[in-house]
């Protein structure tokens, strides 16, 4: 792929995705505007250090053939078409995705895009809610969350960056994660500034600069009055050629009708769990305090 979205998951993934598939160099997704994401790295379990590139790449390849060779085909007969990876768990996985990643497509570039935490563990919530989290209310779900976070030590003020590493590998790799609970970590998802830093970490070790490999885009701005500018700057980072826009806005709705309340009082909790850590996210990418 020449590109990959890596994230976050909830937070405007499609909507970018969607807006992609209408440019002319785009490869399109296998099946109307809705690609098989492929989460080939944020499944693969084995230790970067021990798989060559070449067999990563191999394996890579073969995953993307079972699952879009339609896309790969039209690629390979038109060099001017680039085909692309949307997996949202990229973004998450940080213990170890962004390694298996940068040692098997170096070359790829990479887009995050970022909403609100809180709406966007609210949204997974609904959306995991039929399927894995019907046992819970949101706000048993946060709690046991945080709880989690805090037992294996990643919540600890004054960390350092191993520490943290450590502390976010423990939390993935924690019992509670081999259950339900490992669609239900609605919190954890939202940590951008600790799962952007090990990115970035790992874009410094393969020698590769970070601003000229991943970008960040604000999940707003794939709407409304920024939907063009936002689209045009993506496609200049990626390097395609610009492109106008002729359709509306891809917007998912969720039905919150018939799921449990979004309570004030979880609201206000997550509010101030996440203020150091958007205050980090803010720092590290210059954003002004929009979630504020």
């Amino acid at each position: 792929p020449k590109f990959s979205i890596i994230g976050a998951q909830k937070a405007g993934t499609k909507a970018l995705r969607f807006l992609l598939d209408d440019h002319p160099q785009v490869a399109k997704s296998c099946g109307a505007h809705g690609m098989v994401e492929l989460h080939y790295f944020d499944r693969l379990k084995h230790d970067p250090l021990v798989l060559d590139s070449k067999k990563l790449q191999e394996d890579y390849v073969e995953n993307i053939k079972s699952k879009c060779g339609s896309s790969l085909e039209i690629v390979k007969n038109n060099n001017r078409t680039v085909f692309f990876d949307d997996s949202p768990k990229y973004l998450f996985d940080t213990h170890l995705v962004p390694q298996n990643y940068l040692c098997t497509v170096p070359w790829s570039k990479t887009i995050a895009v970022l909403r609100n935490p809180i709406d966007r563990a609210y949204s997974q919530y609904v959306f995991q809610y039929d399927d894995h989290c019907t046992e819970k209310s949101f706000d048993e779900w946060v709690e046991i969350d945080i709880a989690n976070m805090k037992r294996v030590g990643l919540l600890k003020e004054g960390i350092d960056f191993y520490e943290e590493y450590e502390a976010y590998s423990r939390y993935f790799e924690s019992e509670e994660m081999t259950g339900e609970y490992r669609f239900c970590s609605f919190v954890g998802r939202g940590l951008y500034a600790i799962q952007l830093t090990h990115w970035f970490a790992a874009l410094e070790g393969f020698g590769l600069g970070q601003n000229n490999h991943l970008m960040v885009i604000h999940s707003n701005d794939l709407s409304g009055d920024l939907r063009q500018e936002t689209f045009s700057k993506s496609l200049d980072f990626i390097g395609l050629d610009p492109h106008t826009l002729d359709h509306e806005t891809f917007a998912h709705k969720s039905d919150y009708s018939d799921k449990p309340p979004f309570l004030d009082s979880t609201r206000n909790r997550l509010e101030i769990f996440f203020e150091p850590y958007n205050k980090r996210l803010y720092n590290m990418l210059g954003w002004n305090p929009v979630w504020e």
